[in-house]
């Protein structure tokens, strides 16, 4: 009978199938992703504080209800987007069949019922479309909420607190999990353009190590730096507030007005809405941090309004003589009523120096 390999024998074996099966990937880029994946996914699931401690005792006497419980529903109550959870767990089962080339693991471990059981994804529901979004009337409502309503007596501090975490997610449309405990006070710059105009940027280091440059309007970074900077610029700007929590929130308030918020509803909204004001599927993709407009495209919620598609749109003039007919008050009236139309109409007036201060940061 040979000799039982001790457990610090069985984390080296591990640790070198996990290096062997990085080396494999053709690119920084996915070993790192990769490497994220499965740390988490061994942190949360076996309770170790870091990789290494793996060891084929975590697989051997793994159950479905361990990933259920340890990982997948964690994820998604720190507001995770499904689609996320699964692809964890697409890189998982991809290890796991890595494991099968070496019989010392192939031949303890139940390996395809692990893949089988445990790493199924078919029970998670695609949630890259159905989530509502938090549009601008509705974002804003939340906002309120979280100040006016939610927290009161002592605790009336931290709904402001919640709601500008919530309104840097909007304007900078970023994700939970890069915004808290990610972005600290060095990461948020005073810098100009190309057109020396300067302003406040962060840059918020995202899903796949991808770090982002954001503008940030000058009185939101005002009102976030009295409200959370305690003078050391390498804390996290929202240290003071859990990312948790505010993934309750969401849930809560959606709850109380009939809908199914989660967190990355913020960004779905912020999306939407920056396409309604500009019309620029260009800039949107880059607002949202995408590469492929496919992407983009599942979060601008267009609606289905027929006059603004297709034919119809092509079909159409405008008979420009008439116009002269609408009285001022009904001018006013249209455009106030539109806020695409008001923010176009207010920038051609400034280029145009008809009038000045139209435009004005909220």
């Amino acid at each position: 009978m040979g000799r039982v390999k001790t457990m610090e024998e069985t984390k080296m074996e591990l640790n070198a199938v996990v290096t062997d099966w990085l080396n494999r990937m053709e690119s920084d880029n996915s070993k790192v992703s990769y490497f994220k994946s499965l740390d988490t996914f061994a942190k949360m699931t076996f309770k170790i504080s870091a990789l290494p401690e793996m060891n084929e005792a975590h697989w051997m006497n793994l159950k479905p209800s361990d990933v259920r419980n340890n990982f997948i529903e964690p994820l998604q109550r720190q507001g995770l987007q499904n689609s996320t959870i699964k692809y964890y767990i697409r890189v998982i089962r991809s290890f796991v069949t890595h494991m099968e080339r070496f019989k010392d693991f192939s031949q303890l471990i139940d390996l395809s019922y692990i893949k089988i059981s445990c790493l199924e994804t078919r029970n998670i529901s695609d949630d890259t479309v159905s989530r509502a979004k938090l549009g601008a009337s509705e974002f804003y409502e939340f906002i309120e909420w979280l100040k006016e309503e939610r927290f009161t007596g002592r605790n009336a501090d931290l709904g402001n607190k919640y709601a500008l975490a919530a309104e840097f997610m909007f304007k900078t449309a970023s994700r939970l999990t890069a915004v808290f405990k990610k972005v600290r006070w060095a990461d948020i710059v005073w810098e100009g353009d190309s057109y020396h105009n300067f302003g406040w940027n962060a840059y918020i280091l995202d899903k796949g190590n991808k770090v982002n440059k954001k503008a940030i309007p000058s009185s939101l970074y005002d009102r976030i730096y009295k409200e959370f900077y305690h003078g050391d610029r390498t804390e996290p700007v929202f240290k003071d507030i859990s990312s948790q929590m505010f993934s309750r929130l969401t849930s809560e308030y959606g709850e109380l007005v009939g809908k199914e918020y989660v967190p990355h509803s913020i960004k779905v909204g912020a999306g939407t809405e920056y396409y309604n004001r500009t019309q620029d599927l260009v800039r949107t993709m880059e607002f949202l941090d995408h590469e492929d407009p496919k992407t983009t495209l599942k979060y601008i919620r267009l609606g289905d309004d027929r006059t603004k598609q297709g034919g119809y749109v092509l079909s159409l003039d405008v008979d420009k003589d008439k116009l002269e007919d609408l009285s001022k008050e009904q001018l006013i009236s249209i455009i106030k009523g539109d806020d695409a139309m008001a923010m176009a109409i207010a920038r051609e007036a400034e280029n145009r120096h008809y009038a000045e201060g139209l435009i004005v940061e909220q």
